[in-house]
């Protein structure tokens, strides 16, 4: 009943947005506005000038013609500028005016969006809630037959106890005792209980099952996420990639921030790379332009991952730029050698003119100037409109956000962005961890791309190491003096291995 009320009342609330949106629209559309929309606009600073400055110009006017007469210069130069005040005060009223309805409309429109979502998932919460006392009703008529059977099966016990005690009082009797003795029991020769050749194989069994025990349910409490698999198993965690530590890397690569420049040859380079063409092709299929990536804890591969998306799709030929937006500890400046302190994101939001820093093609906008690094900035509209700024000026907008668990400004930042990546870090961001963030960005505007899992465990070996290998191997490039210094007749040979 609580759920079918939440959303009739989310329906009726829906039901007025959409009105609201629809008068909006019609006025729009008509240019016919209201008493309420011309205050509105009075409001402005910029009309409420424009409208002083009318007025002045009427009582110079008034006073004119009372001293000069109608056919004076100077009162014909005075109705000549009231008529031209008069006519800026009109077109900036329908100006503004139109400009707030606009805003309502697209505030109006966000509403309606969100009620939308929020009466499918009532209504899917009804299903399931009818569904489950359907289904509690089923099993509290099961439980009133178990009861019934339990009465039954208590009747049954007692009169067998019945009949137990007159079997015992039978066997109780003199005349009721045949037992006769035979013969005396011996003493065994050979110790029967236990056998050692029965005892230690099947101790050794039982040991290795309580091992094996121990293990599998240590396995089974521990809910940090170490393989791609652990991922896969999380409703929505589309997997992107699988970024290697750079110690299980052959060509050992110093850092990993930039090693799609500074190392392409190497595997985890490559493996960057195979990352940003599944968000490449992502953002291509939806025509997206705007990614926020973001990361549950502190050092979990966030930065990392968003400098070299950004190199990655800045060499496939977009036009890129990366944002730090994580004022508490921002690194990407300090990556691309860049004064972190350096006017930047901080005096954007600030209503400042920055140009962005360039760096290997890319255009940076750093945190900015460390005293006016305010957090709660980041959760204005003003970041919206700063991010849909850069998304019509660039072809990629790549914001680097701090970990959502001590920031709660990432949720906010990545509902102004089109889609948003999750870097999950191996060993250590548990799988009910990732699945509550993941439902979470599913409830903003982003479009939620996918997880990135950084540092899997256990890829040293395996089939992980062949691939790294051949990965690196196939990175160095190909002498071709081994090819031309072979015999005419061995010619063909070579050029086939070659390739």
């Amino acid at each position: 009943e609580n759920l079918a009320r939440l959303r009739d009342d989310t329906i009726r609330d829906l039901t007025l947005a959409q009105a609201r949106l629809d008068s909006i629209d019609r006025k729009i559309a008509d240019q016919r506005f209201e008493d309420e929309d011309r205050r509105n606009a009075l409001d402005d600073q910029s009309i409420r000038a424009l409208e002083r400055d009318l007025q002045q110009l009427q009582v110079a006017l008034l006073a004119s013609r009372e001293r000069f007469g109608e056919d004076h210069q100077q009162v014909k130069d005075l109705m000549q500028r009231e008529a031209s005040g008069r006519a800026r005060l009109s077109a900036s009223m329908n100006e503004s005016m139109s400009r707030n309805l606009l805003a309502d409309k697209i505030n109006f429109a966000q509403r309606v969006v969100g009620l939308n979502s929020l009466v499918e998932k009532q209504t899917l919460d009804l299903t399931t809630g009818q569904k489950r006392l359907q289904e509690l009703t089923a099993q509290i008529s099961a439980l009133d037959a178990l009861k019934e059977q339990l009465v039954q099966k208590e009747l049954e016990r007692n009169d067998l106890q019945d009949l137990i005690s007159q079997l015992d009082l039978l066997q109780a009797r003199e005349d009721a005792r045949r037992v006769r003795l035979v013969q005396r029991a011996s003493t065994p020769k050979e110790l029967d209980f236990p056998q050692l050749k029965f005892m230690v194989p099947g101790g050794a069994v039982l040991v290795l099952l309580i091992v094996a025990g121990i293990l599998f349910l240590r396995e089974f409490l521990d809910q940090r996420v170490k393989q791609p698999s652990d991922i896969a198993g999380i409703g929505g965690a589309r997997l992107l990639g699988v970024i290697p530590d750079i110690s299980d890397d052959p060509s050992s690569p110093k850092a990993a921030e930039r090693v799609v420049t500074e190392l392409p040859g190497s595997t985890t380079a490559e493996m960057f790379r195979q990352f940003a063409s599944a968000v490449r092709k992502s953002m291509d299929a939806s025509g997206l332009r705007s990614i926020a990536v973001m990361t549950p804890h502190p050092a979990g591969g966030a930065t990392t991952t968003a400098v070299n998306l950004a190199l990655s799709l800045h060499a496939a030929g977009r036009t890129v730029a990366i944002v730090d937006a994580n004022l508490r500890r921002p690194r990407v400046a300090s990556i691309f050698g860049i004064d972190p302190d350096a006017p930047g994101l901080s005096d954007m939001l600030a209503g400042k003119t920055v140009e962005p820093h360039m760096a290997h093609g890319i255009a940076i906008y750093g945190p900015g100037t460390a005293d006016i690094r305010v957090y709660e900035r980041l959760t204005t509209d003003e970041m919206r409109r700063l991010v849909a700024r850069l998304r019509e000026k660039y072809q990629v907008v790549v914001v680097d956000l701090p970990p959502t668990l001590v920031a709660g400004e990432s949720l906010v930042v990545a509902d102004c962005c089109d889609a948003a990546i999750l870097v999950v870090r191996a060993m250590q961001d548990q799988r009910g961890l990732v699945s509550k963030f993941i439902y979470q960005l599913q409830e903003t505007h982003a479009v939620l791309m996918g997880t990135v899992l950084m540092r899997p465990e256990h890829t040293i070996g395996g089939y992980f190491k062949k691939n790294a290998e051949l990965m690196a191997e196939y990175a160095k490039p190909v002498s071709t003096q081994l090819v031309s210094t072979q015999p005419a007749s061995t010619q063909p040979a070579s050029t086939e291995a070659k390739s």
